[in-house]
C-alpha cells in the first residue's frame, strides 16, 4: 500500500515524464488548448514510444515506433518526397518561388504545417505526417489523458480530433487525400506532375497508409465493413463539397473534376468513346464517376427510395459539371447532392450487415450496367471496394482465400497493375473479369 504523502511525489514524477520525453527537449512553458505539441510530446518510452505493446494496457504505447517503422512513406516519410527530383519538377512547373519543401501548398499536405503561433513545442515539418496531423493539436489533453478516470470523451472535448467516429475519421484523412475547398489537388497540379489521388478508407487505414497501431474493436464498430461503408458516403459527401466550392471559384471549371481519358486517349482508339455515348453534348468531357461506382449500390442497399433520388441528384451534378456553362447550377447540384448524404451517412453508419448482404453487394457492383464504359480510375475504384468487402468474407471463413471470388478479385488487380498508363487499361478484360467476379459470388 502507498502511503498518503508518496502520492503527490509520484504525480510529480509522471507529470514530469509526460512532460519531458527522453528522445527530445520538452514542451516550452505553458500551453492553451489547441496548440501542437509535436512528436516529441508523445514518443517517450514511457508513453507511447514502447518498443513493444504493454500487456494490460488500454492502449498498445507502441505507437510511435509503428508509425516510425512500420509506416507507410506517405506518412512517415511525406516531407521527404518533397526533396525528390519529381517534386522539385512539379515546382518548377507551377512557378512556385520556392521550392517544395518550403512551399505552403506542398506542406499543408505532407507535413504537420502549423503557425508558429499555434506551436508550443518542437514541431518539425521533417517529421512529415506525424501524431497530431491526424489526432489534433494535444495541448488540451495531452498532461492529463493519463490521470485515474479520465475518458476519451474528456480528450475529444479538450481537443483531440474523434477518430473512432467514422465520418469524422473519413473527413480527417480526405482533407489531403482527396482535398479540401482551398487545398485541393487541381488540374494544374496533376499536369505538373502530382499523382492522380485515390482514396478508400479501410483498405488505406488498414494496410497501405497507416500500419494499424490501434487495439482491435471486438464489436467491430470503429473499423470493419461499417469503415468501409461509410468512407464511401462521406468521400462522395465531401467530392461534392469540393465541386461546389470550385463552381465559385475562378479556376471554373476544373478539369481535374471530369474523367481523364476524355481527354487524354489515342485518337485511333476512339471507337468506344461513341459507343458509350455522352451524358449531355457529344465532345463534352465526361464528369469522373470513380467515387460514386461503389456508393450508388451501396444507397440502393441501404436506402432504396432515397437511392433513386440521389441518383437523379447525381445525373443532374455530372450534366452540369461536364457543360461547363453555369457554374451557378453546378454549384446548386453539388449542394443537393451534398445534403442528401448528409441525411444517408447516418442510416449508412447504423446499418449491419451480414454475409448475404455482402455478397448481394459484391454482385451489384460486379454486374454495374455502366462497366463497359469505365476508364482506368473508375476500374481501380471498383477493385479497391471489391477487395475490401471480400476481405470481411475472408475474415469470417479463411478458407475464401482460396476461392474462385478472390481469385477473380485479383485477376483484376494484375489488369490494372499491367496497365502502367490510363490508355494502356484494358476495358474489355477488365469486364470479363467483373463478370466472372459476379458469377464466383
Amino acid at each position: 500500500m502507498i502511503s498518503g504523502s508518496l502520492i503527490p511525489l509520484l504525480a510529480a514524477l509522471l507529470a514530469m515524464m509526460q512532460q519531458s520525453p527522453t528522445s527530445s527537449a520538452p514542451v516550452q512553458g505553458p500551453t492553451q488548448p489547441g496548440q501542437y505539441l509535436g512528436v516529441v510530446s508523445c514518443a517517450g518510452s514511457g508513453c507511447h514510444g514502447s518498443p513493444a505493446p504493454v500487456e494490460n494496457a488500454n492502449v498498445l504505447m507502441n505507437e510511435y515506433d509503428t508509425w516510425v517503422h512500420a509506416g507507410s512513406p506517405s506518412h512517415v516519410r511525406a516531407y521527404e518526397a518533397l526533396l525528390l527530383p519529381r517534386s522539385r519538377q512539379i515546382a518548377r512547373n507551377l512557378r512556385l518561388p520556392q521550392p517544395a519543401e518550403k512551399s505552403k501548398i506542398c506542406l499543408d499536405c505532407h507535413a504537420l504545417n502549423v503557425p508558429e503561433a499555434l506551436q508550443a513545442g518542437t514541431v518539425e515539418l521533417t517529421d512529415g505526417v506525424s501524431c497530431e496531423s491526424c489526432h489534433g493539436p494535444a495541448s488540451g489533453w495531452r498532461a492529463r489523458h493519463v490521470e485515474e478516470g479520465w475518458t476519451h470523451e474528456d480528450s475529444v472535448r479538450a481537443g483531440m480530433i474523434d477518430l473512432r467516429h467514422l465520418p469524422t475519421r473519413a473527413r480527417t484523412c480526405l482533407a489531403c487525400h482527396m482535398g479540401k475547398p482551398g487545398q485541393i489537388v487541381d488540374h494544374e497540379l496533376i499536369a505538373a506532375g502530382h499523382p492522380i489521388l485515390t482514396f478508400e478508407l479501410d483498405n488505406f487505414t488498414e494496410s497501405r497508409h497507416v500500419p494499424p497501431h490501434w487495439k482491435e474493436d471486438p464489436a467491430d464498430t470503429t473499423h470493419g465493413f461499417r469503415a468501409w461503408a461509410v468512407g464511401q458516403a462521406v468521400t462522395f459527401h465531401e467530392s461534392a463539397r469540393n465541386a461546389a466550392w470550385i463552381a465559385g471559384d475562378e479556376r471554373w471549371p476544373e478539369f481535374a473534376q471530369m474523367s481523364c481519358a476524355g481527354c487524354h486517349h489515342p485518337l485511333r482508339e476512339g471507337a468506344w468513346r461513341q459507343e458509350r455515348g455522352f451524358t449531355d453534348t457529344a465532345g463534352l468531357p465526361l464528369w469522373g464517376s470513380a467515387r460514386w461506382i461503389a456508393l450508388r449500390h451501396l444507397v440502393a442497399a441501404v436506402a432504396p427510395e432515397e437511392g433513386k433520388a440521389l441518383e437523379a441528384d447525381v445525373r443532374n451534378l455530372s450534366r452540369e459539371i461536364a457543360r461547363m456553362r453555369n457554374s451557378t447550377a453546378a454549384a446548386a447540384a453539388a449542394r443537393a447532392v451534398s445534403a442528401r448524404l448528409d441525411r444517408l451517412v447516418p442510416r449508412i453508419e447504423s446499418a449491419s450487415w451480414g454475409e448475404r448482404e455482402i455478397r448481394d453487394l459484391i454482385r451489384r457492383i460486379a454486374a454495374d450496367p455502366a462497366m463497359s464504359s469505365w476508364d482506368r480510375q473508375d476500374a481501380e475504384q471498383a477493385t479497391y471496394a471489391l477487395v475490401s468487402i471480400s476481405n470481411y468474407l475472408v475474415r469470417a471463413n479463411p478458407a475464401l482465400i482460396r476461392s474462385d471470388l478472390v481469385r477473380n478479385i485479383d485477376s483484376m488487380y494484375r489488369i490494372l497493375d499491367r496497365a502502367a498508363y490510363p490508355d494502356e487499361y484494358d476495358r474489355a478484360e477488365f469486364v470479363r473479369a467483373l463478370r466472372a467476379v459476379r458469377e464466383g459470388a
